[in-house]
């Protein structure tokens, strides 16, 4: 849409928001007048790091990306990079982008006359504040069939305690790799590799591998640094 600025993660996400926006389009064009202003509104629909997970390594593999666990397990490690800047520039509350909506993709997708309105208040205020024509609209998105996202329950690497590990990352795969060579002259397995990325900066992982009996064995003399 002329305006609108729409950010997705993961990049091929759709949902039904995307189809009721088309909607409101075709019912009130005259009404986007937000549509041709100077400061296009970012539409950022996004899934957290971990339920997109599936997604994103079904994509992997459509590629040729090996379809096993510890496959999955290192692209997930990797991937995390990827969130990681995308969140940085739509998602953060310092975001440079403005102005910016952020819609959750999974509400968006189960429940899109929510989101809707909360998109219409920026793009099209005059259709926001029409109850009939919103109505209508509510009524004809409810209507919309879209494949459901898919479920991380569901999916055939699914681990749940491994899930849970995956929604606490906050470390890059190279900034835990790196860290461990420096201090450790090794690289860790990609198990000991997610461990580290739930750190939560820099300092706590040098403070962790530099506690470990192994980097006195390596340093004996060496301060912890």
């Amino acid at each position: 849409m002329t305006g609108v600025h729409v950010h997705r993660w993961p990049p091929h996400l759709h949902t039904r928001l995307d189809r009721a926006l088309v909607l409101a389009r075709d019912l009130a064009p005259d009404m986007f007048t937000g549509m041709f202003t100077n400061t296009p509104l970012h539409l950022v629909q996004y899934l957290r790091f971990a339920p997109a997970l599936p997604i994103r390594f079904d994509a992997a593999v459509a590629r040729g990306y090996p379809d096993t666990a510890a496959g999955f397990l290192r692209f997930a490690s990797s991937d995390y990079t990827r969130y990681a800047r995308f969140h940085a520039r739509f998602m953060h509350p310092d975001a440079p982008v403005t102005p910016r909506v952020l819609i959750d993709a999974q509400m968006a997708d189960q429940h899109p006359g929510p989101a809707l309105l909360q998109v219409l208040q920026h793009i099209a205020p005059a259709l926001a504040v029409d109850g009939a024509a919103m109505d209508l609209l509510a009524r004809r998105a409810a209507d919309i069939t879209l494949p459901p996202l898919p479920a991380p329950q569901d999916f055939r690497h699914h681990d749940a305690a491994l899930f849970a590990q995956l929604a606490t990352l906050r470390l890059t795969r190279a900034t835990v790799r790196a860290a461990f060579i420096r201090l450790l002259a090794r690289t860790p397995d990609d198990t000991g590799t997610l461990v580290l990325q739930t750190l939560p900066n820099t300092p706590a992982l040098t403070q962790t591998l530099s506690s470990a009996p192994e980097y006195h064995t390596r340093h004996p003399r060496r301060p912890t640094p």
